[in-house]
């Protein structure tokens, strides 16, 4: 027995021992594939992040080399330049969401957004980005915030603008994060990893959890952030205290101050060695036990023939040889070879690390193509900054010829401006006493019929020459953008009927109906400049009645819709029968100094009415428009929208009566002027009135006289020698004994900057040359509140004016048709030289020549054609 168990244990040693060793082998290699395994899965993190990184990095360097490269364009652009290129930019880098200029101050002064509401005016000088590139003069990334403008988390990336080394402002872009979603996103390693980017305070910019970023989660508490946030590059293990669980990361800090992490579990993470130990535990055991079992079973085969035979030996030397037999020992023909199993173990783990460095080499070369892709990008990126560079230039270039083209249009413009002020005032102050003296001449009771015939003639001239010299200085004002409206409570029906009664002054020579018809219901009171819309209408009306030779001139107001309680808009037309235009010559009509029609009726303007028209209803937003068909006439109409206003003021019709004075004691009035023709005109027209006058030459004179005479009112010029008008008037205004007394301001000039100058002196009202004489006294009636006198119609004039109409003697038939016929073929001369020897012949024609020559001086072909025809018909 001892012998057979000393056998067994021998031959259960020399098979443990062997087996022992080859299982530990095995486990060796076991977790050698296991370490190489989870060595990869380390080595595949730290790429990812790394790359991550890398996207990150390279994304805001080029969101700094951008804003940069604009920043330097602005500095020398003008703003419509700075807005197109900032609208150019937001274009074409998506990355931004909106782009903003601020001034020194922190103010927004520019912006482009492709949605949201206006920054513009904005104070920003309190934002932390302002003051931190203010302070620094250098790029700043802002902490996260949600956009006004996507709703979604953004940074604003804030450039300084530095001119002549000064700080002028900043160029602020709101930069969206998406595209660092996106790299986070292509960065995944498995599903249960995290990749993830946070600022400089530890909140989240970018996570695959998009609610968290919108919610700003500081992920600061973890282990792993705040060694990145202490500027230390790190990968370990650490507890999550937030899931309860330990992770495995990666932390990297880039330029910019944020921070790139990566995390997974480390149960995820160990996945692969755990797998390992644990298939290699089961597998040991396996193996030991079915190695127990087998080499039980091989050491019970060996071993009982062995005892069988040593129990027959035994017999033999106890001399028992009948019972020993021979028996077959064929029980040792099964043996487990374990060096096949070993064989197949190695395979396989062989074939383990093939799969792995297959795994490896693939992410190998899809990492090497993702920077192959980033580089291309940055080479489009690096082209696009060229290309963007050169168009800058080419701005730069583009600007800098239409600042000089610019300059020297202003300086033209100047220069023209100049050049008109001064000819206005050179051309309207002999004006001033040739319409002056034509007013007081046509006045004087002893004026003949042919003399107030003559001076109608001067009148006429001198006004047409004055509204040629209006409506250039109104064209000039208009083009060189220093027009402005200036609006005031007007009534509109006693406007309408004002305006008309002007007009109608204007064709008592011809057989028109003239009359105003408003088309609906008006409202009481509108805001709008009196002055330009009169002008607008009588410009219109004019052209009208010069056009139309019978049949009606019609101006018509309708109220074409009430937007709002606030506001009306109103459609003026005038409409006439007159000869009507073809379309080709509407389209001639609006241009300065172009005129269609009759070569007669051409002289008759300047060619301007319409041009200036047209521009003023522009500038009080509407549009003149015109309908018109030859021989049939002509309609022009535009609408305009104006506020509603509420007026206690009364308008009367405009009086065309006569003044001979005034009611109440007599009024002192010191006219001052340097030209002594202008002082007779004042003086010829006031003094007949009852005022007493008085007369200086220049300023330091009126202010003595005015301290010594103690006026009521002045009338001052404002350009004279030795004292102006502004100085004298500013000294007046001074002392306190003329502190009641009023001061017209007079000028030559007509631009409306110096009727504004000349109140602004401490005038009580300005009066521009040649002056109107019922505007002249109108005005100083209401500073003075006076009570006019009219001159009244008398019953035995009235009866002296048909006398003579009826006493008119008319020459034969035949002289009739003779002047008949000149005045057809226009020879308006010959019949005023044969009228005068008519009358030298008979004096009793007197009062027909006087008639017919009123028409032939005029060179009026038509009145003189109608005047004859009138009588060839009563003959």
């Amino acid at each position: 027995m001892t012998t057979k168990h000393t056998l067994r244990t021998a031959l259960l040693q020399m098979a443990i021992i062997p087996a022992v060793g080859a299982m530990l082998m095995f486990i060796g290699v076991i977790l050698l594939g296991g370490w190489l395994l989870q060595n990869d899965v380390l080595v595949y993190q730290k790429l990812s992040i790394n790359t991550l990184a890398q996207q990150s990095e390279l994304y805001l360097d080029s969101t700094s080399q951008l804003m940069t490269m604009i920043n330097g364009v602005l500095v020398n652009s003008s703003p419509a330049e700075q807005n197109k290129l900032l609208e150019q930019t937001l274009k074409n880098y998506p990355r931004f969401t909106a782009l903003y200029l601020l001034d020194q101050d922190g103010k927004v002064v520019l912006e482009q957004t492709y949605q949201g509401r206006s920054l513009l005016n904005l104070d920003l000088s309190g934002e932390k980005y302002f003051r931190q590139v203010q302070n620094t003069e250098k790029i700043f990334y802002s902490d996260p915030f949600i956009s006004l403008t996507t709703n979604q988390i953004a940074v604003t990336c804030a450039v300084p603008i530095i001119y002549n080394n000064e700080f002028t402002g900043a160029l602020v872009g709101e930069l969206n994060l998406n595209q660092l979603q996106i790299f986070i996103e292509k960065s995944t390693i498995s599903e249960e990893s995290r990749s993830f980017i946070v600022d400089r305070q530890g909140r989240l910019l970018a996570h695959p959890e998009n609610q968290w970023v919108q919610e700003q989660r500081n992920m600061g508490y973890l282990a792993l952030v705040q060694d990145g946030l202490a500027g230390i590059n790190n990968f370990r293990f650490f507890f999550d205290e937030m899931q309860a669980t330990w992770l495995v990361g990666s932390v990297v800090v880039i330029p910019s101050g944020w921070l790139v992490v990566t995390t997974q579990p480390a149960i995820v993470a160990g996945r692969p060695l755990i797998i390992l130990i644990i298939f290699s535990g089961v597998a040991f055991i396996v193996s030991v036990g079915l190695f127990l079992f087998v080499q039980g079973r091989r050491l019970g085969q060996i071993t009982r023939p062995i005892s069988a035979l040593v129990d027959k030996a035994n017999l033999l030397a106890q001399g028992k040889y009948s019972e020993v037999t021979l028996e077959q020992l064929s029980e040792f023909a099964e043996i487990i070879s374990l060096e096949q199993s070993f064989a197949h173990m190695v395979e396989a783990v062989q074939e383990r690390d093939r799969f792995l460095e297959q795994r490896v080499a693939e992410r190998t070369e899809q990492l090497e193509h993702q920077a192959r892709t980033m580089e291309m990008q940055a080479a489009e990126l690096e082209e696009k900054t060229m290309e963007l560079e050169s168009q800058a230039v080419k701005l730069k270039e583009t600007t800098e010829i239409a600042e000089r083209a610019k300059e020297k249009a202003d300086q033209a413009n100047q220069a023209k401006s100049d050049f008109l002020s001064r000819m206005s005032h050179e051309l309207r102050t002999p004006l001033n006493g040739i319409l002056g003296y034509a007013q007081i001449l046509k006045n004087d009771a002893d004026v003949t019929r042919k003399q107030a015939d003559g001076l109608d003639v001067i009148q006429q001239s001198g006004e047409h020459l004055l509204t040629l010299i209006t409506d250039i200085l109104d064209l000039a004002k208009i083009e060189a953008g220093r027009f402005e409206l200036m609006p005031t409570p007007v009534k509109l029906e006693n406007f309408m009927q004002n305006t008309m009664s002007i007009i109608q002054m204007r064709t008592d020579k011809k057989r028109l109906e003239v009359g105003y018809q408003p088309q609906s219901v008006l409202p009481e009171a509108v805001l709008v400049d009196e002055k330009r819309l009169r002008q607008i209408l009588l410009n219109l009306l004019n052209n009208a009645v010069k056009f139309t030779e019978a049949g009606h001139v019609i101006l018509q107001l309708t109220v074409v819709s009430i937007p709002d309680p606030k506001q009306a808009t109103l459609r003026f037309a005038v409409v006439d029968t007159g000869t009507g235009m073809t379309p080709a010559q509407i389209q001639l009509i609006f241009k300065p100094f172009e005129q269609v029609g009759d070569i007669k009726k051409r002289a008759e303007g300047t060619g301007l009415g319409l041009a200036i028209s047209k521009q003023l209803v522009e500038a009080m937003g509407g549009q003149l428009q015109v309908e018109s068909e030859p021989d049939k006439g002509s309609t022009f109409w535009f609408e305009l929208t104006l506020p509603l206003a509420n007026v206690s003021l009364t308008q009367t019709a405009i009086k065309h009566e006569r003044i001979i004075g005034y009611e109440g004691e007599p009024r002192k009035i010191l006219v001052v002027d340097d030209k002594l023709h202008n002082r007779m005109v004042f003086l010829n027209i006031l003094q007949p009135l009852g005022f007493e006058i008085a007369m200086a030459e220049d300023g330091q004179e009126a202010i003595e006289k005015a301290k010594s005479w103690m006026p009521n009112l002045i009338l001052m010029d404002m350009i004279m020698p030795i004292k102006t008008g502004f100085e004298a008037t500013q000294t007046i205004r001074k002392i306190p004994m003329l502190k009641s007394t009023m001061i017209i301001g007079t000028s030559a000039s007509s631009f409306e900057k110096d009727g504004e100058e000349v109140k602004l002196a401490g005038c009580d009202a300005f009066m521009s040359k040649p002056v109107h004489v019922e505007n002249m006294l109108s005005l100083i009636g209401e500073l003075l509140h006076l009570q006019w006198i009219y001159q009244q119609p008398t019953a035995d004039s009235s009866i002296a004016n048909n006398e003579a109409s009826t006493q008119l003697v008319c020459p034969a038939i035949e002289i009739l048709n003779h002047w008949h016929t000149l005045a057809m073929e226009g020879d308006l001369l010959t019949i005023e030289d044969e009228a005068n020897g008519l009358l030298q012949k008979d004096p009793q024609y007197a009062p027909f020549v006087e008639e017919i020559q009123k028409y032939t001086s005029a060179m009026d072909i038509e009145e003189t054609i109608r005047f004859l025809e009138g009588f060839l018909t009563e003959k």
